[in-house]
C-alpha cells in the first residue's frame, strides 16, 4: 500500500480504500513489483505486508520513497552528478528496504534497464568507481 505525499483520510472513523497498491510476484525466489506513479514531490510512506491462503495478514514492514522531482544521472542517489562509493552503500540500503534520502525519483537510478533497483546496479556503480565502465 502506498500513501502519496500529503494525504489525509476524511476522518478517523472511516477506513481508507482506494490508496494505490502493488501486488508483489516471485519469479525468482524475491517478492518484487513496479509502482510508476511517484509523480509528486514529497515522502511516499509505504507498507508491504504478506495475506495468507486462509486470509491472514501480517503485520506490515515499512518504508519510505522521498521524491523531490530532480532528475538525476542512473545510479547517481545523492544527485551530485557522479558515482562513487556512496552512492553504492546508498543502493544497497535501497535494497535491503531501509529509508535513505534521495534528491532523485529511485526509478532514476536503474542502471540495468529492468525498471528495478537492485544489486545489478550496485554492481554498474562499482564497475563504474573501478573505471570498469562509463
Amino acid at each position: 500500500m502506498i500513501v502519496p505525499p500529503g494525504f489525509e483520510p476524511e476522518s478517523p472513523e472511516i477506513p481508507v480504500t482506494d490508496l494505490p497498491s502493488v501486488t508483489l510476484t516471485d519469479p525468482d525466489g524475491r517478492y518484487e513489483g513496479v509502482y510508476e506513479n511517484f509523480t509528486l514531490a514529497g515522502t511516499y510512506k509505504i507498507s508491504i505486508y504478506a495475506v495468507g491462503t486462509e486470509g491472514n495478514t501480517s503485520l506490515p514492514g515499512e518504508t519510505t520513497v522521498i521524491r523531490d522531482g530532480k532528475s538525476c544521472a542512473k545510479g547517481d542517489p545523492d544527485g551530485n552528478g557522479s558515482l562513487t562509493l556512496a552512492d553504492a552503500v546508498l543502493v544497497l540500503r535501497i535494497v535491503a528496504g531501509k529509508e535513505i534520502q534521495t534528491e532523485c525519483s529511485v526509478l532514476s537510478l536503474d542502471m540495468s534497464g529492468d525498471d528495478k533497483v537492485g544489486l545489478a546496479e550496485v554492481v554498474g556503480i562499482l564497475q563504474h568507481v573501478a573505471g570498469m565502465r562509463e
